[in-house]
């Protein structure tokens, strides 16, 4: 997983996982590279304009449906617990919190229901 993303990242190429088992030699897989019919160049992700609401994804039109039919469901929600050791620093700790807000759009995400949608 880790070469297939590292491909996609250093040469814009999409490599499937098939291919990886095939050719299993790094001589082999750079010659499957190069041939540059059988991998797909990677078109750029643009960013979506912010003017106006984003479409949901199915995933998230599923999820919506669900829980308009039989309420919030803890079934996705995700928890976990870390010890700390030593003395808490309040600040540090607040600056890093939002260092992974900052970094993560997922986590200033959220949906608002307009017009029914």
């Amino acid at each position: 997983v880790q070469l297939a993303s590292r491909v996609r990242l250093a040469l814009g190429l999409e490599l499937g996982f098939e291919a990886l088992f095939e050719h299993p030699r790094l001589a082999a897989l750079a010659a499957k590279l190069a041939q540059s019919t059988q991998a797909q160049t990677l078109a750029p992700i643009e960013q979506a304009s912010r003017t106006e609401p984003l479409a949901l994804s199915l995933a998230q039109q599923r999820l919506w449906f669900l829980t308009r039919l039989g309420g919030v469901s803890q079934a996705y929600h995700l928890s976990d617990a870390i010890r700390l050791r030593g003395e808490l620093d309040p600040a540090s700790l607040e600056r890093a919190l939002g260092r992974i807000v900052e970094r993560h759009e997922a986590l200033r995400t959220r949906f608002v229901q307009v017009d029914g949608e």
